[in-house]
């Protein structure tokens, strides 16, 4: 069905357009310009007025532990994501990676199989891409909230265990690379195909560089100098209107 969004501004990628339109066709978007030249497309079936809000695409989030009241790691079941996903388009978040931290290897397996059976299952609002596993392998002096107790050397049989029993939901893991260890998990998540994050870190120039050589993009949480700072991804991943 083709849908004519009208009455607002529209973000693209040269900036805000004033008084544009998007037109979209099932999942896909079809066309973006001034209104009035949409407007004259032959076959749009359905016509929304925005009134004045803002036209933009739906953010797609790297971590999100939890939403409504629930937290995954804590209550890790398919009513969990529901209610995570029901919520998020709120905000604007039609897309998602729930994200499990630090915690026993068992609870970690649960909460990553949930995910799994929530992709097989209809579940309404955003769209849950993947677990994102952010740990157990980080460094204990920069655990923030992660239980220091759970956290555990980086390990290629560990991976290999959340993955299988994880239902091999994940696509994101979360690690510091100065652990012993953690370049062969880098080079394991890789052949699994899960994208490494380096995060609750204490590494240097030099282990980034070598962990960007073993395939780590993302840089999510890096200590350097005392400070922390936040980088942007090395990627874009790409989507369509879920």
């Amino acid at each position: 069905m083709r849908t004519l969004l009208f009455g607002g501004d529209v973000i693209t990628p040269d900036g805000m357009m004033t008084d544009w339109s998007l037109l979209v066709d099932g999942p896909t978007i079809f066309a973006v310009g001034p209104r009035r030249m949409l407007q004259r497309t032959i076959g749009i079936e359905r016509r929304i007025d925005v009134a004045g809000r803002i036209i933009a695409p739906g953010f797609i989030d790297l971590q999100i532990n939890g939403a409504a009241g629930h937290l995954l790691t804590s209550e890790p079941t398919v009513e969990t994501l529901r209610a995570m996903a029901n919520v998020l388009p709120r905000f604007g978040c039609t897309a998602f990676l729930p994200t499990v931290i630090t915690a026993p290897l068992e609870q970690i397996e649960r909460a990553a199989g949930a995910v799994a059976t929530a992709m097989t299952e209809t579940v309404s609002g955003a769209r849950i891409l993947g677990t994102h596993l952010e740990g157990p392998f980080i460094n204990p002096e920069r655990a923030g909230a992660h239980r220091p107790e759970f956290i555990v050397p980086p390990s290629v049989d560990i991976l290999e265990r959340l993955w299988n029993r994880g239902g091999r939901s994940a696509v994101l893991l979360t690690l510091a690379p100065e652990q012993p260890g953690a370049d062969e998990v880098i080079d394991a998540a890789r052949q699994l195909g899960i994208t490494v994050s380096i995060g609750h870190s204490n590494a240097n120039l030099a282990q980034i560089d070598r962990a960007v050589r073993h395939g780590a993009t993302l840089d999510a949480s890096v200590q350097r100098n005392g400070a922390t700072r936040q980088s942007p991804t090395r990627h874009r991943r790409r989507g369509t209107i879920p």
